[in-house]
Formats: structure tokens, C-alpha cells, sequence
């Protein structure tokens, strides 16, 4: 008699401890993961993991119990959530969050509905955008101060990867006489002469970030100096930025500066 009621305390208990494992495992899985995630019945938010203190600013306890569409959600968010919330929408979209200080949150909410104790729940869980925000407009603001480096720098600038254009600038199509959507996808092989790709060839090959010169070819056929200075992308091996410099000018200048420098010395001769 005492062996069946050690056994049926038994199969009580182990279920009981299993239980409480799964609940323990649950809580610490939703602490250390870096996402939010909380459950709504539509109306009140039910449970929530995750850092929502770094996220807005506002404690578990402090939004445990409260409406869904508290003042942790951007005012001009509301209306978009609420729309979601009533047509049952699953998936992801962008929306967002009000810190605590005022400040906005962009966040990315993917949504799922789930049966839970006879009710249709909502389970969230909400990625934080701010760093993914801040690292696009850090990016955004390298390549515009890139580029107005790269347009003081050279007359044209091009991107290529595999020999092929992927990026460009006015500067490089204006002084090839083509528009910039002509330009992507051109090998910059092409606007230059057979003789010069064998030049281009050789300095890519030894990966030399030296000025040289080749002669250039525009759209209309006309061959002109041009002056190329290239390197690889770091991290990249197949990514290479290439400026170039139409010496037309200053092939122009140099040759009116010797006429006139020989002009000069045969006065000088005719002089003495």
C-alpha cells in the first residue's frame, strides 16, 4: 500500500518538477533573447520577455495588465496597429514605438495569432531598428561624403565589380559622353583603347594604386588623354573604385605653354 502511494506521489510529482523546468527554461529563453516579445488578447498585454525597459523605457511590471495601445506606441502608430489588431493580420511590418523620454522607436513587429485556453491570442515579437537606422544613415552620410570627395578629387568616378560597372558618377558619364544609366553595366574596358586595356589589365593584376595614363575613347569616337588611379574595395577583393581625370586641358595647356616658350626664345635669337 505505501509502495502505491510512493508511486503515485511519484507520477505526480515528476510532471509537476518537468513543468516547472519548461517554465523556468521559458523565462530564461525570453530574457536573454535580444528581441521583445509580448502576447495580447487584443485589448491587454498578457506577458512580455525580453529587455522592454531598454526598449521603451517602461518596465514589465509597469505594462503588464495595460491596454495594448498604451503611450509606449508613437501617436501616428496607433491608428495603423489598431487596423492590424481588427483584421487579424499575421506577418511583419514596420511601425513605430514612444520611449519613455519622448523619443521615437522604430521597431519591426513580426505578428502571429495563436489559440491559447479556448481565446485567440496574438504572440509579438518586436526587433528593434535603431541601430539598423543609425548604421544606414552613418553609411548614407560615408558614401555622400565619399562621393563629394571622390567628385573633387577626379573628373569621374566609377564603381566595378568583376569588370563591370555598378556605380557611377555624372562626372564620369559627362566626360564620356554618355548619361550615368548608359554607364551601369558597361565594362570601363570600353571606353578605352584596345592598346589601353592591355595597360588596365596589367595594373589591376599587380593591384597598383599608382596614377597612369591611357587614352581614353567618348561615345562619338573621339580619343582623348585620360589620367586613372584604382584601388580594391577593403573586404572585398572583386569590389574596385576607379577615378579618372580628362587631361585634355592640361595636354592642351602644356602645348600652348611650349609654343609659346618657343616663340619666346626665337624672339630672343632674332633679338641678339
Amino acid at each position: 500500500m505505501q509502495n502505491g502511494l510512493a508511486d503515485h506521489n511519484g507520477s505526480v510529482a515528476q510532471p509537476s518538477r518537468e513543468l516547472e523546468t519548461l517554465k523556468l527554461r521559458l523565462r530564461l529563453l525570453k530574457e536573454a533573447m535580444p528581441d521583445v516579445m509580448l502576447v495580447h488578447d487584443g485589448t491587454i498585454l498578457l506577458e512580455l520577455g525580453g529587455d522592454i525597459e531598454g526598449l521603451c523605457g517602461y518596465t514589465s511590471d509597469e505594462l503588464m495588465g495595460q491596454p495594448v495601445l498604451g503611450p509606449w506606441l508613437a501617436p501616428q502608430a496607433l491608428e495603423l496597429i489598431r487596423g492590424r489588431i481588427a483584421d487579424g493580420f499575421q506577418g511583419r511590418y514596420q511601425t513605430l514605438m514612444c520611449h519613455r523620454d519622448g523619443s521615437p522607436v522604430p521597431v519591426e513587429l513580426s505578428v502571429r495569432q495563436v489559440h491559447r485556453g479556448g481565446g485567440l491570442m496574438r504572440a509579438v515579437v518586436i526587433h528593434d531598428l535603431r541601430q539598423q537606422f543609425a548604421t544606414e544613415a552613418r553609411i548614407a552620410e560615408e558614401d555622400a561624403r565619399f562621393r563629394a570627395l571622390m567628385d573633387v578629387a577626379f573628373d569621374g568616378m566609377v564603381v566595378h565589380r568583376n569588370g563591370y560597372v555598378i556605380d557611377t558618377n555624372e562626372g564620369f558619364a559627362r566626360m564620356c559622353g554618355y548619361t550615368v544609366e548608359e554607364v551601369l553595366g558597361m565594362m570601363p574596358s570600353s571606353v578605352v583603347t584596345p592598346e589601353s586595356v592591355a595597360i588596365i589589365a596589367e595594373k589591376i593584376r599587380n593591384d597598383d594604386t599608382e596614377p597612369y595614363e591611357v587614352t581614353g575613347v567618348r561615345k562619338n569616337g573621339e580619343r582623348f588623354p585620360m589620367q586613372i588611379q584604382g584601388r580594391r574595395v577593403p573586404g572585398d577583393r572583386d569590389l574596385r573604385v576607379t577615378g579618372f581625370h580628362d587631361l585634355t586641358h592640361q595636354r592642351t595647356a602644356e602645348a600652348e605653354r611650349e609654343t609659346l616658350q618657343s616663340q619666346f626664345l626665337q624672339a630672343q635669337k632674332l633679338e641678339g
